[in-house]
């Protein structure tokens, strides 16, 4: 790594998250000729983050694993590739890598910018590892001067727990999605058949059995509709959907199972609602912004992370989470509003997407944080304003299935 640049790390649970959801900053970074260290364990997208310009260290990390051991020397390793590396600010994402990528950036006095991703499993089911997780958070991120959130929830759960202060504490409105390249869906509702689009990780608390539960409702009066789902296989997700299950949906005719894909917008453009109903603890869905930037109407539930990229009713709806019935009548309305209206609901996603989840609002938060811990800085362009907190908010409301008239 070249000493004359800015030595800067990224720290995550995968290779594959920081390419897809942090491409755009990481070629910021390089542009202004800094150094980029991506610190995470080998995947098929380690070698596109050396394509880039990036080093890579890669490093074992058990993500579901709650040996201190494995912990432990998780943290060794963190410790020894910044101190090899002479790294001067590190930005961490997910629970491992923010705990202890902190514990080892207090060890070596490097500044490091947690970023709290969303909450996961662990707060959506109460247990002795919530406690555990609270703990090291508390412990952990003494040594960090802020923490970013991707949704006032998680901020608001964090500040209760006592884990942080507010005042130490700052909303990133997701992590930004690349309007000029997740462009308008010319395709969607000129399709033979309308399709449904499930994509995401495959686990229960995705809510995947909703989605095939409202399948097999709407499928009652619907028979012609699409269901399609996408996702990888969870090997070593907590309550992963098995591929023996998926077999059996699409022996019943209720869903078309597509797989894993690292080129989502394919079949983006040839669906014509994006359906997510999560109550898993999000910090804002990728999924969701890539289909409101697209101009495709979502309907997802009334969840964490969720609300903030949908305004019930304008680009989309909101049904009722743990709920099929509620999402089969939405779905159902979907299917029944005219093209037009369908045409306006993706408009106005992506108006949305612009004004408040823009990929470039993301970065100069980003640039700003570095600008002021960096000496000499990395150099950074105007500041666009923060349209987050002008975004107006509607009202959700809830009905079911038999409540249609």
């Amino acid at each position: 790594m070249n000493n004359n640049k800015r030595q800067i790390a990224i720290i995550s649970n995968t290779s594959w998250s920081i390419y897809n959801f942090r491409y755009g900053l990481i070629k910021t970074l390089l542009d202004r000729q800094a150094s980029v260290l991506i610190i995470a364990p080998e995947d098929e997208h380690s070698n596109k983050l050396r394509e880039m310009g990036c080093e890579f260290e890669p490093i074992r990390l058990k993500n579901y694993s709650v040996n201190p051991v494995w912990d432990l020397l998780y943290m060794l390793q963190l410790y020894r590739i910044l101190k090899k590396r002479n790294i001067q600010f590190l930005i961490s994402y997910t629970i491992k890598p923010n705990i202890y990528g902190s514990l080892a950036c207090r060890l070596l006095s490097i500044p490091i910018l947690p970023v709290v991703t969303g909450l996961g499993h662990l707060f959506t089911q109460y247990s002795w590892k919530t406690r555990i997780a609270k703990w090291l958070y508390r412990f952990s991120l003494k040594s960090a001067s802020k923490v970013w959130f991707l949704n006032r929830e998680d901020r608001n759960s964090f500040v209760q727990y006592r884990i942080v202060k507010e005042p130490n504490t700052f909303i990133l409105p997701s992590e930004g999605i690349d309007t000029e390249f997740f462009k308008k869906n010319k395709f969607a509702g000129r399709s033979a058949g309308f399709k449904f689009l499930f994509a995401g990780r495959l686990m229960e608390e995705k809510g995947i059995y909703e989605y095939v539960k409202a399948a097999k409702i709407v499928k009652e009066q619907n028979p012609d509709i699409h269901f399609m789902m996408l996702g990888f296989l969870g090997e070593g997700y907590p309550h992963a959907i098995s591929k023996a299950e998926i077999d059996l949906w699409e022996k019943q005719g209720l869903i078309q199972f597509e797989g894993a894909t690292s080129e989502i917008w394919k079949y983006l453009e040839k669906v014509d609602c994006v359906v997510l109903p999560s109550y898993y603890r999000e910090g804002v869905p990728r999924i969701l912004l890539e289909a409101a930037s697209m101009e495709i109407p979502i309907i997802t539930s009334d969840n964490v992370g969720c609300r903030e990229v949908i305004q019930h009713g304008e680009n989309g709806y909101v049904c009722k989470a743990k709920d099929p019935e509620s999402l089969a009548y939405w779905m159902e309305a979907m299917i029944h509003s005219p093209f037009e209206m369908r045409e306006q609901m993706g408009k106005k996603g992506r108006e949305l997407v612009n004004a408040k989840f823009n990929e470039q609002i993301i970065i100069d938060h980003y640039m700003a944080v570095l600008e002021s811990s960096l000496n000499p800085p990395i150099s950074i362009k105007e500041k666009q304003e923060n349209w987050y907190s002008k975004v107006k908010s509607f009202p959700i409301q809830y009905k079911s299935r038999s409540s249609r008239s």
